[in-house]
């Protein structure tokens, strides 16, 4: 079932059993509204929602909400009989997919007791099976907690690909002290590959230079050639963007390379002096200016130089991003060349030492 037909059951089942409901026990807001207007069936909206649910780890067809609203019609019987043991099993299959807790008897649970309820339930295979699926990062959570004592290398390695929360849970980890934070070209690629799932995400950028810090002897150069506009506008999405207001000041960018020119993450940068810089990284312009970057369109940028002429980590000044209108409700992308001057710094919120220009690459012979 594709996910537009999973949201168009999903919506329906909502809509079905919506009155059928006490307010107390409804998910969502209190003074929400059943997404269709059409006649009561709870026990069709039951049936529907078991369809949607399944009943092993790799059945659930579109959203985790599902769970929600077939426990509260479970709970109270509306259009099923009140079954709180066939309740209990949904709240534990809910929390091993979204981390998140419905009904009061997992709240307060931490992860040795949530372990010991799944196994008591007999869904400890469930646990395991999900935690191997592509949509199974807070089954792999549980499992990883479970063994981070023990095994904390093997706990963080169990989480180092992306899924739900895992990699912040490993950052996490990292800043508690409880696992090593290494420091290998590897690990670089890993929270690159995370931050273009998450483009903007500061707490990846920071892990990537982090590592790159740790892996450089000085402080990181910036590149002095720069790609022109043809190079870059490919890797752009170029259709018109909707619900955005076209921004009048062009936004500078710049991208931090590798010692192959491969792009680890990009950001918005600005004019050194404070005064002059726009800092409004939690601004929506920002956030959709990096929306734009296709990652795996990017070609290999001109490459950083150390003082001993090695390719190395270091900046390289992107075209600027100009939001312009082209209709009445939407705006699109343009690529404009600023001054270098008007990129020294990072505009992204992300902590940086000293940044020293770096001589160009000798020319092709």
């Amino acid at each position: 079932m594709s996910d537009d037909d999973a949201f168009v059951f999903y919506t329906l089942a909502q809509s079905l059993v919506f009155d059928a409901l006490p307010d107390a026990v409804r998910p969502g807001a209190r003074d929400s509204r059943a997404p269709f207007d059409c006649p009561a069936d709870a026990e069709l909206a039951v049936d529907t929602l078991r369809y949607l649910a399944g009943t092993g780890p790799d059945d659930l067809r579109g959203f985790i909400n599902t769970f929600e609203w077939l426990h509260a019609a479970t709970m109270v019987g509306a259009g099923t009989p009140q079954d709180p043991d066939a309740a209990y099993i949904l709240e534990l299959r809910h929390r091993m997919h979204s981390g998140g807790v419905i009904g009061e008897r997992l709240r307060d649970l931490d992860n040795a007791a949530l372990i010991d309820a799944i196994e008591e339930a007999g869904l400890r295979d469930y646990l395991e099976t999900l935690a191997t699926l592509k949509h199974g990062g807070r089954a792999r959570i549980i499992l990883a907690e479970e063994r981070i004592e023990t095994d904390p290398l093997g706990a963080r390695a169990s989480l180092r690909k992306l899924g739900k929360g895992t990699l912040s849970t490993v950052l996490d980890w990292e800043e508690e002290g409880k696992v090593p934070t290494p420091h290998t070209p590897e690990e670089i690629a890993v929270w690159s590959t995370a931050w273009a799932s998450r483009k903007g995400s500061t707490r990846y950028a920071k892990r990537i230079l982090q590592s790159v810090h740790a892996l450089t002897d000085e402080p990181l150069r910036t590149s002095g050639q720069r790609p022109d506009i043809a190079t870059i506008r490919d890797a752009l999405i170029s259709k018109p963007i909707k619900r955005l207001s076209p921004w009048r000041q062009p936004i500078p960018m710049r991208a931090l390379v590798g010692p192959t020119g491969k792009a680890l993450f990009i950001e918005p940068c600005s004019l050194s002096d404070p005064d002059n810089a726009y800092r409004g990284w939690s601004n929506n312009i920002h956030r959709r200016a990096l929306a734009l970057y296709e990652m795996d369109k990017l070609p290999e940028f001109p490459r950083v130089l150390a003082a001993d002429g090695k390719p190395t980590y270091g900046w390289v000044r992107l075209p600027a991003i100009q939001f312009e209108r082209v209709a009445s409700q939407s705006v699109k992308a343009s690529l404009v060349e600023l001054p270098d001057e008007v990129c020294e710094v990072s505009n992204a919120g992300v902590l940086m030492p000293p940044v020293m220009a770096a001589p160009a690459p000798p020319p092709n012979r």
